[in-house]
């Protein structure tokens, strides 16, 4: 299991036809406060609405920010492939030519690193854009292709809708999005801080990026609920605590708008949904990833291990068993690459489409409850083909 399956040189697809790529069109998903019900059920009657979540300035101001010059990097590969590829891309001849000549071309190590001029990158059409940045994801050397903002609602003016970020700025970076798979992406970073004024600007813009959108959900109880049914699935058949007196302390009281989720999370979840990553986590030297967040769930305190690849996946293959759906609380779900059966993403499910999740192993990735068709979006994608897998913890 790895959180990323390599890539290996030979595998670039520097002149592939532009043609076969697809790009779906993203499901109209209004983000505001209205509630929306979760279908029926063993996990009881749940609604819930988005909101967004960003990171603190005071954690924002320890990550460096991007440089104001656009690379991009092309391990492996020569020039006359990037001039194919390019053509493949529809890209104007005479950009390519000043895009495959000094100073914009520099070679270093096997690797052939492309300055692109910040007026061709904003002249470029989405399909085009949406193209080459698919190549450069393959790289880890193009971290912000790899991992881009996602905007699973589809729209920029959302996305940053009550921040303070000038609306020319906005419009520039909706101008700059394209699409992945069914997401709406921005990996432009670099090209964005060029456009800030100030050192101020370009901490509010590289903040802005930071944000998810998440969900706030709610179950309610009344007193014709089945409490016993209700306990035993959040209770992962005594997996987690005992919370059977707390459903009918609610079903007495009837709290005005229901029980927030969090409270029937195990321990650790509860702690971690809507923060961040403290910088102090990278003691074991990585950052929490989505199958650290994943293996420990139910744990009271986190196991530093699961941070090991080979340990987490020797963890799964001694505890787990395979499911199918309908999956239930707590189940496990990897998304396992085609070709060989490589964990890149985890999650855990929670009810319906909800799903607890850490969407990538840096500080600016929080954790967060997502619908399990977003996180679908993000990471089943032409670069990440695969499927869905669900493991349960096995019974002793």
């Amino acid at each position: 299991m790895r959180v990323r399956p390599p890539i290996p040189t030979a595998s670039f697809s520097y002149v592939s036809p532009m043609g076969s790529i697809q790009a779906p069109q993203a499901p109209a998903i209004a983000t505001n406060s209205r509630m929306i019900k979760c279908a029926p059920g063993p996990w009881g009657d749940i609604e819930y609405h988005f909101m967004y979540l960003e990171a603190s300035e005071h954690m924002v101001s320890s990550i460096k920010i991007p440089t104001t010059t656009p690379r991009w990097s092309f391990p492996g590969a020569t020039v006359q492939q990037l001039a194919a590829f390019f053509d493949s891309a529809r890209v104007p001849e005479a950009w390519s030519q000043i895009w495959l000549s000094p100073p914009c071309l520099i070679q270093q190590d096997g690797v052939l690193h492309i300055l692109p001029p910040i007026e061709h990158l904003e002249g470029l059409m989405p399909e085009q854009r949406a193209f080459i940045y698919l190549e450069l994801s393959k790289s880890d050397l193009n971290e912000f292709h790899r991992d881009p903002v996602t905007i699973v609602s589809g729209s920029m003016e959302d996305f940053l809708c009550g921040t303070d970020i000038a609306p020319e700025h906005v419009r520039w970076m909706a101008r700059m999005a394209y699409r992945r798979g069914g997401v709406l992406c921005f990996s432009d970073f670099q090209a964005l801080m060029s456009r800030a004024r100030s050192d101020a600007e370009a901490m509010r813009l590289f903040k802005a990026c930071s944000r998810t959108r998440g969900i706030f959900a709610r179950l309610k109880v009344t007193a014709q609920s089945d409490f016993k049914a209700l306990a035993h699935y959040w209770s992962a058949g005594g997996r987690s605590k005992d919370i059977t007196h707390m459903f009918q302390s609610l079903a007495e009281n009837q709290p005005p708008g229901g029980l927030d989720l969090i409270h029937l999370l195990p321990p650790l979840a509860r702690r971690l949904l809507n923060s961040y990553p403290s910088l102090d986590l990278a003691i074991h030297g990585r950052m929490p990833d989505c199958h650290w967040s994943s293996l420990n769930f139910f744990n009271s305190e986190p196991r530093g291990y699961f941070l090991n690849t080979g340990l987490a996946a020797k963890h799964v293959l001694e505890n787990f068993d395979r499911v199918e759906t309908p999956y239930q609380f707590g189940h496990v779900l990897f998304f396992l690459d085609e070709a060989a059966g490589n964990a890149y993403h985890s999650c855990v499910y929670l009810a319906d489409d909800l799903v607890f999740t850490k969407n990538g192993g840096n500080t600016v990735k929080p954790w967060t409850i997502k619908l399990l068709s977003d996180v679908k979006q993000i990471y089943l994608t032409p670069v990440t083909p695969g499927r869905v897998q669900g493991f349960r913890w096995r019974t002793p």
